[in-house]
């Protein structure tokens, strides 16, 4: 049985062919069904109902990442079609094609189907499909809609403090790093930044634009270990419109210390001029001296109260007669430091009456010189400039009634040359050598 001369069957996408045209002595009906590329024949005196109509699909994303959906309008179906749904086909350069194939009428969204290449740039059409007396029809495709599929996470990383061991407040500085591989969004669009482990308590607090560094203020509680956990996600648009592929959870960790050691100072033996004390800083602690502490460092340093310091957990000095005061500084791993400090007064050496002799500036002939010493009690000191290295002849003499304490006494400086200055207290003397230079 032939159709008419020059009388199409149908035509791909859509026309229904005209009911009941009669070949010969059969009343048939034509009609294409674009999907399967099948024609059917009606039954003798049966009309074929109109096919669905195309779908249109909404645009997607630009790039869309594992989790993120599709949607479309519902098509128009005939009352008489049954097994009523969609058929998707998403194509891309280089990929298997995949398709899916929900069903109801309603049906119009869809998570994109497993079997999607990462990285692949993909064109999806969307039919409506149906049953008509057991026969398969179906829409024309709609105009395709395109995104690049995106399932490759970011990576990052988070540093407190530049990576610092210790915090000694509760502001610090985070620092991140992060970055989305090709192919793909290439950019890191948000990121979870929480104190302690994910998951986190208020989520719409944690989540932010992704920054390369932020201020925080830790929370607030006892010194000790603090954890700042962040995840990062890129551009690619995942489910329900949230953010795209997340990255693996990274985190770093301080140590929170803000209680300053307290310091320790003890002498093993009294202070005495001319003679070495040991000082130790043995039973210095940081803090209560527990967990919460980062503990000593081993860092000790000693002020001797005469211009003089010293390292060390234990340290030796000889002092001059005098008032001292002795300082010892402690520090703990996170820089903090305590110190403490003992104050007395340093004897002569036994037997010793003048202490400390010297000259002061530098004496210029026919000006003054200036002779300071150190005296324990008040008593009657004789002061001599003698000539030569030996000090045998005796140039200037002078005599006062001076003390307790540092005492300064003048006389007039002689020619040019070498000398030596002599101070005597009763039978006890002591020297010290002194230059003259030439008058200006």
């Amino acid at each position: 049985m032939n159709p008419e001369p020059g009388a199409p069957l149908a035509e791909r996408g859509a026309r229904t062919a005209t009911p009941g045209r009669t070949l010969g002595a059969m009343r048939i009906s034509l009609r294409h069904v674009p999907l399967l590329g099948a024609v059917v024949l009606a039954a003798p005196g049966q009309v074929l109902a109109a096919p669905p109509s195309v779908p249109v699909v909404n645009a997607p994303p630009a790039v869309v990442a594992p989790g993120s959906g599709l949607s479309w309008s519902a098509a128009a179906f005939d009352p008489g079609h049954t097994s009523q749904g969609y058929h998707l086909e998403f194509t891309g350069a280089g990929a298997p094609t995949v398709t899916a194939d929900p069903l109801g009428p309603l049906a119009t969204t869809l998570p994109l189907p497993a079997g999607l290449v990462d990285g692949t740039t993909y064109r999806v059409t969307v039919a409506a499909t149906a049953l008509e007396n057991a026969a398969p029809v179906s829409s024309a495709p709609s105009e395709p809609a395109t995104f690049l599929y995106d399932a490759r996470p970011p990576t990052g990383s988070v540093l407190i403090d530049d990576g610092a061991a210790y915090a000694t407040g509760l502001t610090v500085t985070l620092h991140f790093q992060a970055a989305d591989p090709l192919p793909g969004s290439g950019e890191v669009g948000s990121m979870d930044v929480v104190e302690g482990a994910f998951p986190c308590g208020d989520p719409i607090a944690c989540r932010r634009s992704f920054v390369t560094g932020v201020q925080k203020y830790l929370a607030a509680g006892p010194d000790g270990v603090r954890t700042i956990s962040a995840r990062f996600h890129d551009t690619a648009v995942g489910a329900a419109g949230a953010g795209g592929n997340a990255s693996a959870i990274v985190s770093d960790t301080i140590f929170l210390d803000r209680r300053a050691p307290t310091a320790r100072l003890a002498a093993t033996t009294a202070p005495a001029a001319g003679r070495a004390v040991t000082f130790t800083s043995v039973g210095s602690v940081d803090g209560a001296g527990g967990p919460a502490d980062s503990g000593l460092s081993g860092r000790v340093d000693w002020d001797f109260g005469d211009g003089v310091a010293a390292t060390g957990v234990t340290a030796r000095h000889t002092f001059a007669a005098g008032r001292r005061t002795v300082t010892v500084r402690v520090y703990d791993r996170a820089g903090l430091s305590g110190t403490a400090s003992a104050t007395f007064s340093v004897p002569p050496p036994s037997g010793a009456v003048v202490t400390g002799l010297r000259a002061v500036g530098t004496p210029r002939a026919g000006g003054p010189l200036r002779v300071r010493l150190t005296m324990p009690r008040r008593a009657r000191v004789t002061v001599q400039l003698l000539r030569g290295r030996t000090g045998a002849a005796v140039v200037r003499t002078l005599r006062r009634t001076a003390g307790p304490g540092r005492v300064t006494l003048t006389l007039r400086a002689p020619a040019p040359g070498r000398y030596r200055v002599r101070a005597r207290v009763g039978a006890r003397a002591v020297t010290a050598p002194v230059t003259v230079l030439p008058a200006r």
